[in-house]
């Protein structure tokens, strides 16, 4: 994730505001990214899976890594977030 994925993402345009393990589980892993729109997500989104580098290398490593389904949680910032 430090050395393909999240660079990728961060050169597609993509804010990552973290990523985390889980200390009691080193196969967990969660990351904050920001947008500033959902408009804008579904374009980052869109151009990191049609990059040549994603399909060939990423995208197989990942699915490689996975024991399961990937889950996304769509957060909303409240008024106090420093995210936004």
């Amino acid at each position: 994730m430090d050395e393909q994925v999240i660079p990728l993402h961060e050169a597609s345009g993509m804010i990552v505001a973290g990523a985390f393990t889980d200390a009691g589980d080193e196969d967990s892993f969660v990351w904050i990214r920001k947008f500033g729109s959902d408009e804008e997500r579904e374009e980052i989104v869109e151009r990191v899976h049609q990059n040549p580098l994603f399909e060939s290398t990423i995208k197989p490593r990942l699915e490689e890594l996975m024991a399961g389904e990937a889950v996304t949680l769509r957060l909303v910032p409240t008024a106090h977030s420093r995210l936004y």
